[in-house]
């Protein structure tokens, strides 16, 4: 469930996956950066990919690369014309392909374009309409399944809160998805009906979630969420709602959920480190979330429970940064451990 966006060519966004192994990350995002324009693909580029792939497998990291107008040049810029948009998805979709055949023993999952949905402006301006997309998205699956059948393909993630843009997209393609899962940015969406407050940001990521299942039954996967807009203690807090809701009430429909991102050398003030590589509040409070789960029992272990106040154990939770004391009733094997 918990996972991360980074940027391994950013010296800033690249965490060593001893970092990502302490913080409890169990898959990274990141997109494939190919500038080159021929037919065939950047062997640098490749070799540097395929060595942090490595290093990811190696440590039990899943890896989710996106392929955007930066795994290809030369995207149309919107509005274009179909002609102009199928001249370029061929190109594109071969590109798709032949990562996916070079990278197949890697076994890395492909997420093809991103946010296509959202309107064009200035900050984004590769959006497309949806049967483009459509088009993108079947040429994209059918390259990479013929070269790696076993490889998952997955929906780009969808930013606009529109859910009916997807529905379009699937009648485009007469009524199918081709896809192994969908893909959501839910920015701007409350972890909680009534938190920060009722009234804050685009509504609940919760209705948001049930009617993007009524489009398809597929996964879903959210490939991106932060916030930008609270102060850090409620950043951090944000996060730890944010995560709760999904395990709680939708781990059923949801694979994963990719904070965004590592880093304000990324993109600020999203990151849980800040510009300098400090630790912000969220930080803590991932690696508290993520790192929760006890590990398999071994010969020669334990079990220490430890019976506390939900409310205190919350508060604590959401402030990691004040490492508050709390109360607790331990119990060692089932039987209550003595005091003292």
């Amino acid at each position: 469930m918990y996972a991360l966006n980074i940027d391994p060519l950013n010296p800033k966004g690249n965490p060593t996956v001893t970092e990502l192994r302490s913080l409890g990350v169990k898959a990274v995002r990141y997109t494939y950066k190919d500038a080159s324009s021929g037919s065939q693909l950047d062997s640098q580029r490749l070799n540097f990919y395929t060595t942090h792939l490595q290093g990811l497998v190696q440590a039990n990291i899943d890896p989710l690369l996106i392929l955007t107008y930066e795994t290809y040049p030369g995207a149309p810029l919107h509005p274009a014309t179909d002609a102009v948009w199928d001249n370029y998805i061929a190109a594109f979709a071969r590109r798709a392909g032949q990562l996916a055949q070079a990278l197949a023993p890697l076994r890395p999952t492909f997420q093809v374009w991103n946010e296509p949905d959202l309107p064009p402006h200035p900050e984004y301006i590769r959006t497309m309409p949806a049967a483009v997309f459509g088009r993108m998205l079947r040429r994209t699956y059918d390259a990479i399944k013929t070269a790696a059948p076993q490889t998952r393909v997955i929906v780009a993630g969808l930013a606009s809160g529109n859910w009916n843009w997807l529905a379009t997209v699937i009648s485009s393609q007469q009524g199918t998805l081709p896809a192994d899962a969908i893909a959501i940015h839910p920015y701007g969406q409350r972890p909680e009906p009534s938190w920060p407050n009722a009234t804050w940001g685009f509504g609940y990521v919760g209705s948001l979630l049930t009617n993007y299942g009524r489009i398809t039954s597929l996964p879903i996967v959210i490939s991106e969420i932060g916030e930008q807009h609270l102060d850090r203690p409620q950043q951090a807090e944000y996060l730890w709602r944010f995560y709760r809701t999904i395990i709680n009430g939708f781990s059923g429909s949801v694979e994963r959920v990719f904070w965004f991102c590592y880093s304000d050398g990324m993109v600020s003030p999203y990151g849980l480190l800040d510009a300098t590589s400090q630790q912000k509040p969220a930080y803590q409070t991932f690696r508290t979330l993520a790192t929760a789960t006890p590990p398999d029992r071994q010969p020669g272990l334990m079990t220490l429970t430890a019976i506390v106040n939900k409310a205190d154990y919350d508060n604590m939770i959401r402030n990691p940064a004040q490492k508050l004391e709390i109360a607790a009733d331990l119990r060692v094997d089932g039987a209550r451990a003595p005091s003292g």
